[in-house]
């Protein structure tokens, strides 16, 4: 996709940055190893965070998202 910047970090962290010129925040998307630790670990931290759904399209992809503290989109992503 020509909006999205992807980066991989290292062994398991995958960085996404997707632009949307039709809108003042910008979506990021991280893949994660464990999406039920990063859950429970934002949550104690007080972020509300949705429950993880399966990505349409995908056996074994998990995603998950809440919004930084600048109201931009995050997402959190297991599987593939």
């Amino acid at each position: 996709m020509p909006t999205c910047h992807e980066w991989d970090l290292r062994d398991g962290v995958l960085f996404q940055v997707l632009d949307n010129n039709d809108s003042s925040t910008t979506a990021i998307s991280i893949m994660v190893t464990d999406l039920d630790d990063q859950i429970a670990r934002l949550g104690q931290a007080g972020v509300a965070i949705d429950e993880p759904e399966l990505v349409p399209g995908f056996d074994q992809l998990r995603l998950c998202s809440f919004k930084d503290p600048e109201g931009n989109p995050v997402s959190l992503l297991e599987g593939h």
